[in-house]
């Protein structure tokens, strides 16, 4: 069961949701706790449509905002239908911590257990203020107040009548705002892909990196020649004769034979803003002065590099595009989280590269007629690209196969000669600064301190086939190298394919003889059968024609492999996916699961409850089952695909 989308995958994560649900309801049901699908969905949701979108990373910044802005904004009714709504998200707190998804850079189960409790006293009364509400809460509570009920048979309808009639009187002004307000949001949390697990430089070697970048030592040279302050143009410039010395001393390369003005040496005026950006001089009247209380950043070439990630004025180029129209705020910076996000797979790319697949992302990849997109994005974005290239050059984060010099009006081909990628302390910076916005960058061998369990998730939504190795094998070094707590860790998880994917990652660590000792844990002893089949070390098929133990064998991997896709699709979906099947086919599946043997009772009891129902065969009878089914099922019925399978 993944807890994180790759790209926000909507279909892929609408149907997983019930059977979270489910095996989420099961375990509150067993532990007397206080269990609601809807304010679980919802939790799902606004976790997953968020910038980052993990699942189960979780802060009380976060908590607060779902009780008191997400929940009275999608909710209708009156307090009193919700009033469980806070314990109802304490207890998926707590399954997200049994089930080993809380991420392990978010806050502990104990830590949101006291968000929850802090928030509880403020949820009345945020979720009755009008003001928290959405659009949709705001049409419908003056419906409710009308007296049309959308629960009733044909309320639906009547609710969008009321909606659409313009002689009906609900405050559209709040409407509007609420609009508003959500579409901030969605400007907020769009969603960035995570940066791949890396491998970072040592923390002691980052001053030394740091103290090379370009910028730094610009920065040095800079503040050496300011002293106490220099005087200034009345309009905040340096003086001509001033900018001349501090072109040669800096060594910008500015052609300073013929201008009119220090905001004519690009390069120089770059430091400029440098020193203002970071707070390590100011204005004052006509002097640029030394700022004392951030002197500390000259001292610190770390420090000083990622104040400068965050001086906006230094991502953007004095000359946009020009066909660029008017930028956001955030804007530089956005496209500069682009290209690192590009460059995060520690592979070099043509410049080309980067530039063609930031401006597919752009405009839809729609070529339009006789290269007319090649050439708009050639006049809009490519200038600006060049120029946060040359600033990540400048601060050391990024490298060049050869030299490389942007075209003022970024149409130059030199740039499918010419390489980059990120460097050591490009690494090292960018990694920081996304962690630090809340935002996925796994670093290789930060999981040697958690639990197994958490380990092996992570490792198997955010980590690569080498990286997962590297991690794994670092976790068995800190931890004695026994791989028993991985195989504790792996059985107590509640989801098959959690289990399936987290003993296929530990076993390319270990090696086979994981699976082998799985083998022999009947918990874990059907998931071991099916990776070995897939793996081509037995062949289940084939087993069952051998001894009665074989046959057994094989039964069990084969219904492994049937209850994790039901567990994936959930028995619509899974009986869905096999209506081409014929009818003794679903009848010996039915048989097959039943006398199997599996250790999961709870998937085994569904099966026959849900599933042999809807696969009683054509009509009335499949028809009844059908309907019985679903009046079972406790949760409403969503859209669904088969998923990528992963081993």
């Amino acid at each position: 069961m993944q807890w994180y989308f790759p790209g926000g995958d909507a279909d892929e994560f609408e149907q997983t949701i019930e059977m979270r649900l489910r095996r989420a309801e099961a375990w509150a049901d067993s532990n007397g706790r206080v269990f609601d699908p809807g304010t679980t969905q919802e939790a799902l949701r606004f976790r997953h449509d968020s910038r980052d979108g993990r699942l189960g990373y979780w802060t009380p910044d976060l908590v607060r905002e779902f009780l008191t802005e997400i929940v009275p904004e999608r909710f209708t009714g009156g307090i009193e239908h919700y009033a469980h709504v806070p314990e109802a998200l304490r207890t998926w707190l707590r399954f997200l911590e049994y089930a080993a998804a809380l991420h392990p850079l978010g806050s502990s189960a104990d830590a949101l257990e006291a968000a929850v409790d802090e928030c509880a006293e403020d949820f009345p009364s945020a979720f009755t203020d009008p003001g928290n509400w959405g659009p949709a809460r705001i049409a419908a509570e003056a419906a409710l107040a009308s007296g049309i009920n959308p629960a009733s048979p044909g309320g639906f309808e009547r609710l969008n009548a009321f909606m659409m009639d313009e002689n009906v009187r609900y405050d559209r002004v709040a409407s509007a705002t609420a609009i508003a307000r959500q579409a901030a949001r969605q400007v907020r949390n769009e969603r960035m892909p995570a940066l791949p697990a890396a491998e970072l430089p040592e923390s002691q070697r980052i001053p030394t990196l740091a103290g090379d970048a370009a910028a730094v030592r610009g920065a040095a040279a800079f503040l050496d020649w300011l002293g106490e302050g220099r005087a200034i143009t009345q309009r905040g410039n340096l003086r001509k004769a001033d900018a001349v010395a501090l072109v040669q001393l800096i060594g910008t390369g500015d052609d300073t034979e013929s201008f009119t003005s220090a905001t004519d040496l690009p390069v120089l005026n770059w430091y400029v803003e440098l020193l203002l950006g970071t707070g390590l001089a100011r204005r004052v009247k006509q002097r640029l002065v030394p700022v004392a209380k951030n002197a500390r950043l000259a001292r610190d070439p770390h420090a000083l590099l990622l104040a400068a990630w965050e001086a906006e004025p230094l991502w953007r180029p004095r000359q946009p595009g020009l066909l660029a129209p008017s930028r956001s705020e955030g804007h530089y910076s956005f496209l500069r989280m682009l290209i690192e996000a590009l460059l995060g797979t520690n592979v070099a790319l043509p410049v080309a590269e980067v530039k063609e697949r930031i401006g597919a992302a752009a405009t839809g990849g729609d070529d339009g007629p006789d290269g007319l997109r090649h050439l708009a994005v050639s006049l809009t974005l490519h200038p600006e690209i060049d120029h946060v290239l040359t600033v990540l050059h400048r601060l050391g984060a990024v490298g060049f196969d050869r030299e490389w010099a942007p075209d003022e009006f970024g149409l130059t081909d030199s740039d499918e000669d010419v390489s980059v990628r990120l460097t050591e302390l490009g690494r090292a910076l960018v990694w920081a600064k996304w962690r630090e916005a809340g935002l996925t960058a796994p670093v290789v061998g930060e999981l040697t301190g958690c639990p197994a369990a958490v380990m092996l998730v992570n490792v198997v939504d955010y980590y690569d086939e080498d990286t997962g190795v590297e991690e794994i094998r670092r976790w068995l070094a800190a931890n004695g190298d026994d791989p028993g707590p991985l195989l504790e860790g792996i059985a107590a998880n509640p989801f098959r394919t959690s289990q399936s994917a987290m003993l296929g990652a530990a076993a390319d660590a270990v090696g086979p003889e994981l699976l082998d000792r799985a083998g022999q844990d009947r918990r874990l002893a059907p998931i071991a059968l099916m990776l070995n089949g897939l793996r081509g070390r037995v062949d289940l098929e084939a087993l069952l024609a051998g001894t009665e133990a074989e046959r057994a064998q094989s039964t069990l991997g084969i219904a492994e492999q049937i209850l994790e896709m039901v567990e994936t699709l959930g028995p619509e979906g899974y009986v869905e996916s096999m209506d081409d099947m014929p009818r003794e086919a679903r009848e010996g599946m039915a048989r097959l699961i039943a006398e199997s043997g599996h250790p999961d009772q709870w998937l085994v009891d569904l099966f026959a409850a849900e599933i042999v129902p809807l696969m009683a065969g054509p009509g009335a009878r499949r028809r009844t089952g059908l309907e019985d089914a679903r009046n079972r099922a406790k949760h409403l019925k969503r859209k669904k695909k088969r998923p990528k399978r992963r081993r």
